[in-house]
């Protein structure tokens, strides 16, 4: 459930220093939690688009495609963050799982503090740009470090339950 995922957040994610940390919000002038700034985005829709609809978004002003990326970008750092925390049997403990949840939580506040900053007319920005390139090359190495986790996680249970357990008979 995404009240589980929420608890594990805290505990789980190396980033833990950085989703303790308070950012204004955005809306008003007193601070927020970045743990429940990020499950607010975790729990909003998350607007599929085919090619069709990227194609249609080339009519749309720089503005507006930025806004739209910006908006989409939040909640998927959010999501990935809190689903990566909250992975079951300790998963979300491995070094690797760690490390990709750690950088979703500060790719998330990179991209609301840049928000906060310059505002929605930023966006269209090359500041807001190099921004987005740099929270994509970033997440480059995201599926290996993935894949290493899962060896980690593996490792880890073969050490406390020996080499022979087969993951599906443990459930």
């Amino acid at each position: 459930s995404s009240k589980h995922i929420r608890k594990n957040v805290a505990t789980s994610a190396s980033g833990a220093m950085a989703a303790l940390q308070r950012i204004p919000s955005i809306s008003t002038s007193r601070t927020r939690c970045v743990l429940s700034l990020m499950s607010e985005f975790c729990d909003k829709p998350l607007k599929k688009r085919s090619v069709n609809d990227l194609m249609q978004m080339a009519q749309l002003s720089p503005q507006d495609r930025a806004s739209q990326l910006h908006e989409t970008l939040k909640v998927g750092l959010a999501r990935c963050a809190m689903g990566l925390s909250g992975l079951a049997f300790g998963f979300c403990n491995a070094p690797s799982i760690k490390h990709v949840a750690s950088l979703y939580v500060h790719n998330f506040l990179q991209v609301m503090e840049y928000e906060h900053q310059y505002g929605t007319s930023g966006f269209a920005s090359e500041d807001y740009i190099n921004l987005t390139k740099n929270v994509f090359n970033e997440h480059r190495g995201t599926m290996l470090d993935v894949a290493k986790g899962i060896f980690e996680f593996y490792e880890d249970v073969g050490d406390l339950f020996g080499k022979d357990l087969e993951l599906a008979e443990a459930r």
